[in-house]
């Protein structure tokens, strides 16, 4: 059970294999287990027991990160951003180069509890993958109206 009183803040991130499903379906199975154990591999490298990663599902994971505010989140996910990008297939096809998408939220800040925490990280990783992918997205909230309508046309437009 999370005690809610025993962080003064918890940073949770969402990171999805950009394209995979079409990495997988191009090179199989084997190709793309390769891809899922280099990205844990590096996952595991750059939170350097600060927090707990796992599979969340397919090809995203989640990290959660106890006592860690947006910034220092921030440059987690920078340095995982980073080191993916080095990743490659040994060719030179269109997929030869692996790219994640980060989303992060934070407990008080962004979140009131768990469910929240997990919403609003999910968000930010869902708005990521919207703008071109291969970013980092912190949650933060559409309070006027003139932003929800700008979000609104930009999906429909795009």
């Amino acid at each position: 059970m999370w005690d809610r009183n025993q962080h003064n803040k918890i940073s949770m991130m969402f990171i999805d294999i950009d394209d995979f499903k079409i990495y997988n379906d191009l090179f199989g199975h084997l190709s793309g287990d390769d891809i899922l154990k280099k990205v844990s591999s590096i996952l595991m490298d750059k939170v350097d027991g600060k927090g707990i990663v796992s599979r969340y599902g397919g090809d995203e994971f989640a990290i959660i990160l106890p006592d860690i505010g947006e910034e220092e989140a921030v440059t987690i996910a920078e340095s995982i951003i980073k080191e993916t990008a080095v990743i490659h297939k040994d060719d030179d096809s269109v997929f030869s180069k692996i790219t994640v998408s980060i989303g992060i939220s934070v407990y008080p800040d962004r979140a009131s509890n768990e469910q929240e925490l997990v919403k609003s990280a999910d968000d930010a990783l869902y708005r990521a993958k919207i703008f071109n992918k291969n970013r980092i997205e912190t949650y933060t909230f559409l309070h006027t109206h003139t932003a929800c309508v700008f979000f609104m046309l930009f999906i429909l437009c795009k």
